[in-house]
């Protein structure tokens, strides 16, 4: 853990694993029609710290992303409805 200073000199709080603890999380969509790796993305990335949320078709990433507002979105190409591409296009 490193302190943080600010260009004035004076301390603006403790870094630790490269995360400012008063930083908001970012939030990442995880979009995949296959559980299971939703459920090994999801564990791997909130424990690096980030919010996760899933979907498991194209309609229902479309609708999160539009409500959620994600920082960033993991799609898997292949999914049973929409593929990958038509939801980037759309987004």
């Amino acid at each position: 853990m490193e302190n943080l200073w600010k260009a004035d000199g004076n301390s603006c709080g403790y870094q630790e694993r490269g995360y400012d603890k008063y930083m908001t999380k970012e939030t990442i969509l995880l979009v995949d029609d296959d559980p299971e790796i939703l459920s090994i993305l999801r564990d791997y990335l909130e424990n690096e710290n980030y919010v996760v949320i899933t979907a498991s078709d194209g309609n229902s990433a479309l609708q999160r992303i539009h409500s959620e507002r994600p920082d960033c979105v993991v799609l898997d190409i292949m999914l049973p409805d929409e593929d990958g591409w038509a939801i980037t296009r759309t987004v």
